[in-house]
């Protein structure tokens, strides 16, 4: 089950935007002066309007490390996101499949927005397995094995825009 993963990575998140206050660098803003998105980095409001022009409805999966439970009902055009801090960390519409966003993993933001082999290259000195699932909305078949270390990649155009764990 990969919930406990997801909590503990998005409790990270506090710490990582407490950086910014001390001065440090906000991995979310450096991810958005990278590309440009539909969804992440976006304010919870500016999420709703956008959605609302769309006639889209925005679905909370997780917010500030708390999942949704019972997870609300969606349909196939709504955006299901995770929010921390009043901010967009992942999003995904099951209509659009290869137009995942993001990451639950606050520990790879910084690896949004980048090129695919520079990210490669990183992931693997960092001793982490790197898997493309997904290029250029073309799906590929994954093992259904869990592991930890791994780096799941979406790729867009040779740039990562998502990004998962196992």
């Amino acid at each position: 089950m990969r919930i406990p993963a997801i909590l503990l990575a998005v409790t990270l998140l506090p710490a990582a935007l407490a950086a910014v206050d001390a001065g440090g660098d906000d991995p979310i803003a450096a991810a958005t002066a990278r590309r440009a998105w539909q969804w992440f980095g976006l304010d919870e409001a500016a999420a709703l309007e956008r959605a609302a022009s769309a006639s889209r409805a925005v679905v909370v999966m997780v917010r500030d490390g708390e999942v949704t439970d019972p997870p609300p009902a969606a349909g196939p055009q709504d955006v299901r996101v995770s929010i921390a801090q009043g901010r967009i960390i992942s999003a995904r519409i099951d209509s659009e499949p290869g137009d995942a966003e993001g990451t639950l993993d606050v520990t790879l933001i910084p690896w949004l927005a980048r090129p695919e082999a520079e990210i490669q290259a990183e992931a693997e000195a960092a001793q982490r397995p790197f898997r493309v699932i997904s290029r250029d909305g073309e799906s590929f078949p994954m093992t259904m094995d869990w592991r930890e270390d791994r780096v799941n990649a979406v790729i867009v155009g040779g740039v990562v825009v998502a990004l998962s764990g196992g």
